[in-house]
């Protein structure tokens, strides 16, 4: 009797769990080796300045960043001073104010009244001139005056009422102090002394000479300028800053401090051909 040959079947599920681990020993075999390094994820950044949040005012100069309320609420109210100046009230005048000029007339159509006041004062008036100060010298990129020049100096407003307002606009705003000496600008064609001494940009003789009034500051709001404002606020001082003692500007009597392009040209105009020092000429 033949022999007979009995083949037995594995179970379905023995052989997919054989060919489950046949599939994982190449795997297997790679994980035993050397791990290759992911790829770096790289990231490109564009900028894009059209877009950038920081806008520069073309009327008022100031920088402030667009999208945050407070600096579109800080610019806003600067650009609105800037182009028509604060208001200024009676009762911010009711001490220590001197009526320098009550129907001062600069040219047709402007029509005012120039005060003066200590740069230094109290009350509802030094709490304004605060304000005015912080305008100018944001205007001017001017630094802040020290104590000790406030107290040396003496401010002159140019007052106008528009139509129909209730309270008076500041139109312009001189400040004057006591000092000792200052410098003499040279004129262009001597610029090339070799004793020259550069100051604000300006060449000037290296001797001081005797002066005793300065101007630091002078601002007129844009509404307002090209109308002689700032010419009759620098004769005001002229005649007032110094008690019983009017002074000419043509004669080297007043000297500018760190003038700007158009406070050269108001410079000019006054005939004032001096510079000096801020703290360092004090009187």
């Amino acid at each position: 009797m033949p022999a007979t040959r009995t083949y037995a079947s594995r179970p379905k599920t023995a052989q997919r769990t054989d060919a489950s681990q046949a599939r994982k020993k190449p795997a297997q075999a790679k994980a035993g080796g050397a791990a290759k390094p992911k790829p770096a994820v790289l990231t490109q950044l564009h900028l894009a300045f059209d877009n950038c949040p920081l806008k520069a005012c073309k009327t008022c100069g100031l920088t402030y960043t667009r999208g945050v309320p407070e600096d579109e609420a800080l610019h806003k109210t600067h650009c609105a001073r800037v182009q028509r100046g604060l208001d200024w009230g009676r009762d911010e005048e009711k001490t220590g104010v001197q009526l320098v000029d009550a129907a001062a007339n600069p040219s047709p159509g402007i029509h005012g009244r120039i005060i003066s006041l200590r740069a230094d004062a109290g009350g509802k008036a030094g709490a304004k001139l605060a304000t005015v100060f912080d305008l100018m010298n944001t205007v001017l990129a001017a630094p802040p005056l020290s104590q000790t020049a406030l107290k040396a100096t003496k401010v002159y407003l140019f007052l106008v009422k528009p139509k129909n307002a209730s309270r008076e606009h500041i139109a312009g705003c001189v400040l004057a102090q006591r000092i000792s000496t200052s410098l003499a600008v040279l004129p262009t064609s001597d610029t090339n002394n070799a004793g020259a001494k550069l100051v604000h940009g300006l060449y000037c003789a290296p001797e001081p000479l005797p002066t005793p009034l300065g101007i630091p500051r002078v601002f007129v709001p844009t509404t307002y300028r090209r109308k002689g404002i700032a010419r009759a606020l620098i004769d005001a001082a002229a005649r007032s800053a110094i008690h019983g003692c009017p002074l000419d500007p043509r004669t080297g009597q007043l000297a500018f401090s760190q003038p700007t392009d158009s406070g050269r040209r108001l410079m000019d105009s006054c005939g004032v051909q001096r510079v000096y020092e801020e703290d360092d000429d004090l009187q």
